[in-house]
C-alpha cells in the first residue's frame, strides 16, 4: 500500500485546481438541522458546474435518515 500512499501525497501536494466550472450538472444534499455544514456552504458548490446546479434540503441533520437516503437512492 505505500506506493499508493505516496501516490496519493504527491498529488496532494502538486495539483492545482484550474478555477473552471465542471461541464456536469451537481446534485448537493443537505440537513436542515445539519450543525457542521450550513446550506450557505452547500450552495457555495454551485460554482463547480456549468451546467444545472440542485440543492434539496432533508429535514435531518448531518446524517440523513433512512427515509431520506431512501428518497436520494
Amino acid at each position: 500500500f505505500l506506493p499508493i500512499i505516496r501516490a496519493d501525497f504527491s498529488l496532494g501536494e502538486t495539483y492545482t485546481w484550474e478555477q473552471e466550472a465542471l461541464p456536469i450538472p451537481i446534485t448537493v444534499f443537505g440537513g436542515t438541522q445539519d450543525n457542521i455544514v450550513t446550506q450557505s456552504e452547500l450552495s457555495a458548490w454551485e460554482v463547480y458546474s456549468s451546467k444545472k446546479f440542485t440543492l434539496q434540503m432533508f429535514e435531518d441533520g448531518h446524517f440523513f435518515s433512512k427515509e431520506s437516503f431512501a428518497i436520494i437512492a
